[in-house]
């Protein structure tokens, strides 16, 4: 039976790997695999378990990017509050969990390594994406103000940046509803996944109680539009949704 499930699950990543004709006749074969040999998703998804553990990772916000692992040259007693909230946000998209040491810029993922692995790669390209969108905007706003100074680029900046994180917090939401009516079956497996995130870090991982982390500044629209426009896909394809980013990573959910 193990050869018979490795087989679905090669054809499953073969069918979120491709496009076209190709794609769905590696999901045609899967499918009938599945119903003549009895196997479930659920088989699929626990023959895949053994080198997908539940772990913890610990990285540093710098820059526009990720530190793993933590680098205590990079590691800074200042974060901005975009980045944190960005990393909230994709944490949250991915179903993991996520802790912050407070006064630093360190930041933890906690779940299944693969979902991990595609956080940290999904953090990076929104990142690069949310600051050029900014740096493009200040340089309109600065050629039509015509006077300028550093105080007002750091308030606009500001304001733009953690609007973005809020405007792609809602793409993020939008997915997830659309990704429940369009695949209940793999949002049934993504919620049995989240549910043993969830006990393994109840288990394993002691947290205070969260913080405010201060004034989110005021609103920028244009800032919200950017996070709206943010693409998912920069360099893994045309599909947006989940399951086509872990299969990048080599994972299908």
């Amino acid at each position: 039976m193990s050869k018979i499930i490795d087989r679905i699950s090669k054809l499953l990543k073969l069918a979120a790997g491709s496009e076209g004709h190709e794609a769905e006749t590696a999901a045609a074969m899967a499918r009938r695999l599945m119903v003549e040999h009895a196997v479930s998703m659920q088989d699929v998804e626990e023959s895949n378990r053994p080198s997908d553990p539940i772990v913890k990772s610990t990285v540093v916000l710098s820059g526009l990017k990720t530190k793993t692992p933590v680098d205590v040259d990079h590691i800074s007693y200042r974060c901005a509050w975009w980045k944190r909230e960005l990393a909230s946000a994709v944490g949250q998209y991915l179903d993991l969990r996520s802790t912050y040491t407070e006064g630093t810029n360190l930041w933890s993922f906690h779940g299944y390594q693969s979902d991990v692995e595609v956080a940290l790669y999904l953090y990076e390209i929104c990142a690069r994406q949310i600051d050029k969108s900014c740096k493009d905007y200040l340089a309109k706003e600065k050629y039509q103000w015509m006077v300028w100074d550093s105080g007002l680029a750091r308030k606009l900046s500001t304001e733009f940046r953690n609007s973005a994180v809020r405007g792609l917090r809602s793409k993020f939401s939008e997915l997830k509803r659309t990704e429940a009516v369009n695949d209940p079956t793999g949002c049934a497996l993504m919620r049995s996944r989240k549910s043993e995130v969830d006990a393994w870090f109840r288990d394993n991982i002691s947290t205070s109680a969260p913080s405010n982390w201060g004034s989110k500044s005021a609103y920028s629209s244009a800032g919200y539009t950017a996070g709206r426009n943010v693409k998912l896909n920069a360099g893994v394809g045309q599909n947006t949704n989940r399951g086509s980013l872990r299969a990048v990573k080599g994972h299908i959910a």
